[in-house]
């Protein structure tokens, strides 16, 4: 008779024919068949089968309390039965056993060692290779960047935009330095402190890479500058100096976009060429103003500034346009408003902002008087838009604090009202709106006086 089975215990479930094991082993012990007995009041179970080392399906279902007890199985009385089961069990743990792979491993037995993993070196052989505490710590690291710090290597990948590339890093033999490979592409030297006070030196590495030295350098051919260029050195400003030769211009050029040359060019300051150099006496390398149109064509000199005798010479005709200010105002006979506004830094002021002690009468809203800054002939274009609330009334240019330039504005209808004017006025002559006739109301920011030089 064989010896019952009785390790662990078992959880009985009223109505249910599975037996769950805790603390069992049953395929392990090799249990095919036979009854299980609880230490309960219930019915014994026949075995229909062994489904895990934990999980028992019996031929009939429990009927008594659920609960845990424990139990005993009574293996299948067919004794022979039970034999061949077990013997086919064996059979096959031993056909699985029975391996080139096992046969190999074991024949490493007798020359085992500390810190030691087996490998294989051919199909059915196999050998003992190192597996130090570092290797333990590469094999236990679960990130790149875990590796990178134990394997004190380069990062492969990870980064922004990094690809797949292998980056390389070594030391040269004969250089004494650092040089680095991406792939099979070489990068060259890796500059360090110990290449620029051991060997080729700081110099060295700046004419390699093109740098200057911190006590700065010469730069031959043309340079770009992406962003803001200062100069803190000179003790009275900062100072740029531009050097060439006195029958050559030199130029600052003010260009739209990135262009070459002359292409974009909107304006330049020139210290202008003067033959085949400076002939003494102070005479040229006179300093001019150009300007290029939206085709880069160009335009002319408008303004040109003689350095013997500094006369500010103007080619084109100077132009000056004038805005009273902001709203409306109401303009009586006799009373003036200024051209400028008050706070329009243009020209000189003739009495303090908000009066008039030059040109008489209320100046309004506290607008100045613009003046002529040379004798000479000039064409004044103004524009005013008015109205007259109570009937027609007179209005229009004032010359020197008094009425110069008539013109008419409408009963209770906003117009524009244009007059063209040229004259001769002396230096310091100054204008003004002013009324003539009755009241005018005034649209100051669309009321405008253009000065214009035609002749000295």
């Amino acid at each position: 008779m064989t010896t019952p089975y009785t390790a662990g215990t078992v959880t009985l479930t009223n109505g249910s024919a599975v037996i769950t094991g805790i603390g069992t082993a049953w395929q392990t012990a090799l249990i095919a068949g036979g009854i299980l007995i609880a230490e309960a009041d219930g019915n014994p179970l026949p075995i229909l089968s062994v489904d895990s080392n934990t999980q028992i399906t019996a031929a009939i279902k429990w009927k008594g309390v659920t609960g845990t007890y424990p139990y005993a199985i009574m293996r299948d009385t067919a004794y022979g039965q039970q034999t061949v089961a077990n013997a086919q069990a064996l059979s096959n743990y031993l056909t699985r056993l029975d391996t080139a792979t096992l046969s190999a491993l074991n024949a490493l037995g007798p020359s085992m060692i500390a810190d030691r993993v087996p490998y294989a070196t051919s199909n059915a052989a196999m050998a003992w290779a190192p597996f130090t505490a570092y290797g333990r710590t590469l094999v236990a690291a679960t990130t790149d960047g875990a590796f990178a710090a134990a394997a004190k290597v380069v990062r492969r990948t990870g980064g922004p935009n990094m690809g797949n590339n292998d980056v390389m890093i070594g030391w040269h033999s004969t250089l004494g330095g650092l040089i680095a490979q991406v792939d099979a592409q070489p990068l060259g030297n890796v500059w360090t402190d110990h290449y620029a006070t051991n060997l080729g030196g700081a110099p060295d590495i700046r004419s390699r890479i093109g740098a200057f030295s911190t006590g700065g350098g010469t730069v031959t051919g043309n340079l770009q500058v992406n962003g803001s260029l200062s100069s803190l050195a000179h003790v009275a400003a900062p100072t740029m100096w531009i050097d060439q030769p006195a029958n050559q211009d030199a130029a600052i050029y003010f260009r739209t976009g990135a262009s070459v040359g002359n292409a974009g060019a909107r304006w330049a300051i020139f210290r202008r060429g003067f033959g085949s150099g400076e002939p003494g006496a102070n005479a040229g390398s006179d300093l001019v103003f150009g300007r290029w149109d939206d085709n880069a064509a160009f335009l002319g000199m408008p303004l040109i500034i003689n350095r013997r005798y500094g006369i500010v010479e103007t080619r084109e005709n100077p132009m000056a346009v004038a805005y009273a200010g902001a709203g409306a105002a109401a303009l009586n006979a006799g009373q003036h408003i200024g051209v400028l506004g008050a706070t329009t830094n243009f020209d000189f002021i003739r009495g303090a902002n908000g009066a008039a002690p030059t040109i008489g009468g209320n100046p309004g809203i506290g607008g100045r008087a613009v003046h002529v800054p040379v004798a000479g002939w000039y064409k004044v274009t103004a524009c005013a838009v008015v109205n007259a609330p109570s009937g027609a009334s007179v209005f229009g240019l004032g010359l020197n604090g008094g009425s110069w330039v008539a013109m008419y504005a409408p009963v209770n209808g906003w117009t524009s009202s244009a007059r063209v004017v040229t004259a001769y006025l002396s230096a310091n002559a100054y204008l003004s709106w002013c009324g003539i006739v009755g009241l005018t109301n005034f649209s100051l920011e669309n009321s405008s006086v253009t000065i214009e030089l035609l002749q000295l």
